[in-house]
């Protein structure tokens, strides 16, 4: 496996020689050249499929995104009952606003 060096590519972690320059088509052929002229070891792949399973678990992505929509939730209730007791205010004219703020009262 050969991939660009972009950050995301970044987050499992490769041996250097595994990496190519973005965009740099002649770092990618040298690469392809020197990997072409050895196997990768069972060891290697081992790690790299077990690094990529770790990471990009389609299972793990749900449970960090429906944790961060109950963190979100939370949040905006919490809100709403600190509006409701008159405690804070928006600062914009709808509290639908994306970017709304909200002051204490007093």
């Amino acid at each position: 496996m050969i991939v660009s060096d972009i950050p995301a590519n970044k987050e499992v972690e490769l041996p250097p020689e595994r990496y190519f320059r973005c965009g740099d088509v002649g770092d990618l052929k040298e690469k392809m050249e020197l990997l072409l002229e050895r196997e990768l070891s069972e060891r290697e792949g081992k790690e790299i499929r077990k690094q990529i399973e770790e990471k990009y678990n389609p299972l793990r992505t749900k449970e960090i995104s429906d944790i961060l929509g109950l963190a979100k939730r939370t949040t905006i209730n919490w809100i709403n009952r600190l509006i409701n007791k008159n405690l804070v205010e928006p600062t914009s004219e709808s509290r639908n606003d994306p970017n709304c703020k909200y002051k204490i009262r007093g």
